[in-house]
C-alpha cells in the first residue's frame, strides 16, 4: 500500500457529498493514522478503554475527550499528567475545536478535519486537486504496479534521485540563506516553473517571510520581485497540504483578485511539515503558454519539500539545543569560579587599601607593591573574562589571513617581558623572525591561545626551575600537506603533568594550579582550536616536561569542503 494520499475535491454542481469528521494524527508514534468519528463524543488515550487508543506512552490512559455541541466541536482534558495544547496554548476546561487546528497531547500530534464522500462518480475538476505527503521511504517510491510503462518507471526513479539529492544537499549545507536557495535550484531541475519561492514561518509573529526566489534567469531580488498569492498561502496553511491549481485566476478556492495582474495560469503551493510544526511553504508559478503543472509534479514537490521541512526543524532543534547547553555551562563555570573571582575582588580591594595607605604617608614602596598586587589581580580579572567570552561566543570565527609567524613572535615578546626578572629562555625557530607563514584564521581566538599555552608553560618552569635560569619554553612553526595544514609546537622543561591527568587537563575546572588557576584556560583553547577545524593534543613527562601540538587548516574554507566531500564519499 502507498503512503502516498491524493484527496480530490469536486464542486457542488457535479457531485452530491455527504460531511463525515476524521481524527488525523500528523505527529507522533501513531502519524499518519486517520480514525473516523462516528459519534457526538469521542475520548482519546493510550489505554484500549479509550474510544481511539494511540500507543503514546507520555499520554494518559484516557486523556482528552472531544465531544460535538450543535456544529461545534469541543475539546476537554480529562485531568491528564501533561496536558493538552491546542494551537500551542494549553486548555482549560472545555475549549472550541475548529477543523485543522493542530492538538497536542503527549508526543503525539492531531487534528479534526472534513472529509467530503463522493456519493456519485463524476468527471474531476482538474484545476481543483489537493495533495498531502507522508513521511514515506525511498524504496516505497520504487514499488510500481503492474502494467506500468518504462515511461512510469523512469518518472519513478526521477523522484528517487530527487529525494536522495536533497538529502544530500540538506546534509551538506550549513548555512540557511544557501541551503534556502540550493533547495530552489533543485526544484527547478524537476519541476521547472517561471516563479520559485521559498517561505519560512514563524510561529511567534505568524507570518510567512520570502526567503529565497528564482526565475528563468536566476536568483530573484525579493525586494522588487514578489508573485505570490497571500490567499493560497493561507489555504495551504490552514490544511496542511499542497495544493495544485492549473486555471488559478478562477479557481474558487482562493481570492480572484491576490492574483490579478500578475499572467499566472498554475500554480502548486506546498508545506515544509517538520515533525514538531510548520516551517515554511515552497511556491511555485507558471504562465499557461510555457508551463502546465500536473499531479506527479505535485507529488514530487511535495515529497521534496517534506524532507526539506524536517531537515529545517532538526537544524532548529540543534540550534536550541547548543544554545541551551551553552547556557547551561555558563551558570555552571559561574558557579564553579565564584570563589576564584572573590579571591580576585578580595585582592583588588587590599591592594587599594594598600594604595591609600601609601598616598596618605607618602611612601612610595608601599605604593609600589600596592600596584604590583593591582596589577597582579587586574591581569587575573582580564584573563578570566577572556575565557569567559571565548567559552559562551556564539560566532565561532572570524576569520582573516594572518602572518602566524608574526602572531607568535609578538606574543613571546609580551610574555618575555613580563617575566624578565625570572631568567627564562624562550628558544624560537631561527628563521621564524624572517618567515612569512600565513594562515585564514581568528586573530583574537589564535591569539588568546597563545597566550593561555606560554603562561601555563611560564608556570610550569617556574614550579620546577624557580628563577635558577634552567627553565625553557620552545616553539616551533611548520607547514604540511604542501602547505594546507599549519603545525605549532609549544614545549617547556617544566614540572610536566601527571600520566593520570593527561587524559582531563582539557575539561572545565580541571586545573594542576590549585587556586591560582581556574580550570579555563585549555578548555577555552582546545575550542577555539576546534572552531578552526583543528586539533589540540599534550605530551608530557614529569621528568622532561610538556609539549602542545596544534594541528588547523591553512584554509578554513577549503577544510569544510574537504570534511564534506570526505563524508559524501564515505556515504556512496
Amino acid at each position: 500500500m502507498s503512503s502516498l494520499e491524493i484527496d480530490e475535491t469536486k464542486t457542488a454542481e457535479t457531485a452530491r457529498s455527504s460531511e463525515e469528521i476524521t481524527l488525523r494524527v500528523v505527529g507522533g508514534p501513531a502519524a499518519g493514522r486517520e480514525y473516523p468519528i462516528r459519534s457526538k463524543r469521542v475520548t482519546i488515550g493510550r489505554a484500549v478503554s479509550a474510544d481511539i487508543s494511540i500507543p503514546d506512552t507520555v499520554i494518559s490512559r484516557v486523556h482528552v475527550a472531544i465531544s460535538k455541541r450543535g456544529k461545534i466541536w469541543k475539546i476537554s482534558d480529562l485531568g491528564s499528567t501533561n496536558g493538552t495544547w491546542v494551537s500551542g496554548d494549553k486548555i482549560k476546561g472545555e475549549t472550541e475545536l475548529p477543523m485543522n487546528t493542530p492538538v497536542r497531547i503527549g508526543n503525539t500530534l492531531f487534528e479534526l478535519y472534513e472529509v467530503q464522500r463522493v456519493e456519485e462518480p463524476t468527471s474531476l475538476d482538474e484545476s481543483l486537486i489537493s495533495f498531502r505527503v507522508n513521511p514515506v521511504t525511498a524504496d516505497s517510491l520504487l514499488q510500481l504496479e503492474s502494467g506500468e510503462t518504462q515511461f512510469q518507471v523512469h518518472r519513478e526513479k526521477k523522484k528517487l534521485k530527487a529525494i536522495y539529492e536533497v538529502q544530500s544537499l540538506l546534509t551538506s549545507v550549513t548555512d540557511d540563506t544557501e541551503l534556502f536557495h540550493k533547495i530552489l535550484e533543485l526544484v527547478d531541475d524537476v519541476v521547472p516553473s517561471n516563479n520559485s519561492y521559498l517561505l519560512t514561518y514563524s510561529e511567534d509573529e505568524e507570518i510567512f517571510e520570502p526567503v529565497a526566489g528564482r526565475n528563468l534567469a536566476g536568483r530573484l531580488d525579493l525586494a522588487r520581485e514578489n508573485y505570490i498569492s497571500r490567499s493560497i498561502v493561507e489555504y495551504v496553511k490552514q490544511r496542511n497540504e499542497g495544493i495544485l491549481s492549473v486555471d488559478a485566476p478562477n479557481d474558487e478556492r482562493f481570492h480572484s483578485h491576490s492574483l490579478c495582474g500578475f499572467n499566472i495560469q498554475s500554480v502548486m503551493c506546498v508545506p515544509m511539515l517538520g515533525k514538531q510544526q510548520l516551517r515554511g511553504l515552497i511556491y511555485l508559478s507558471a504562465k499557461k503558454s510555457d508551463r502546465e503543472y500536473e499531479i506527479e509534479d505535485l507529488k514530487l514537490l511535495s515529497m521534496i519539500a517534506h524532507s526539506a521541512g524536517m531537515a529545517i526543524e532538526n537544524n532548529r532543534l540543534i540550534e536550541d539545543n547548543i544554545r541551551a547547553e551553552r547556557m547551561a555551562a555558563i551558570g555552571l563555570t559561574a558557579a564553579g569560579l565564584s570563589h576564584y573571582v572573590k579571591n580576585i575582588l578580595n585582592g583588588l580591594e587590599g591592594s587599594v587599601s594598600l594604595l591609600r595607605l601609601g598616598i596618605d604617608s607618602s611612601d612610595e614602596n608601599l605604593m609600589n607593591d600596592a600596584w604590583e598586587i593591582l596589577s597582579k589581580n587586574h591581569k587575573l580579572m582580564s584573563t578570566l573574562v577572556m575565557d569567559l567570552l571565548n567559552l559562551a561566543k556564539e560566532n565561532p570565527v572570524e576569520l582573516g589571513m594572518y602572518n602566524v609567524a608574526d602572531m607568535i613572535i609578538e606574543t613571546v615578546d609580551l610574555i618575555r617581558a613580563q617575566v624578565h626578572d625570572q631568567n627564562i629562555e624562550f628558544i624560537l625557530d631561527p628563521g621564524l623572525r624572517a618567515a612569512q607563514k600565513f594562515a585564514e584564521i581568528d586573530s583574537r581566538g589564535f591569539h588568546r591561545v597563545l597566550l593561555n599555552l606560554l603562561n601555563n608553560a611560564v608556570d610550569a618552569v617556574k614550579e620546577k626551575h624557580g628563577d635558577t635560569g634552567k627553565g625553557q619554553i620552545e616553539m616551533a612553526l611548520k607547514f604540511e600537506n604542501e602547505g594546507q595544514i599549519m603545525v605549532l609546537k609549544v614545549g617547556d622543561n617544566g614540572i610536566g603533568i601527571p600520566a593520570a591527568q593527561t587524559s582531563k587537563i582539557f575539561e572545565m575546572f580541571h586545573t594542576g594550579k590549585g587556586e591560582r588557576g581556574t580550570g579555563l584556560g585549555l578548555a577555552v583553547s582546545k575550542r577555539i582550536i576546534e572552531n578552526h577545524r583543528g586539533t589540540i593534543v599534550v605530551e608530557s613527562s614529569t621528568a622532561t616536561g610538556t609539549t602542545f601540538t596544534i594541528k588547523i587548516p591553512t584554509k578554513y574554507q577549503e577544510s569544510i569542503t574537504d570534511c564534506f566531500q570526505k563524508k559524501k564519499d564515505k556515504s556512496e
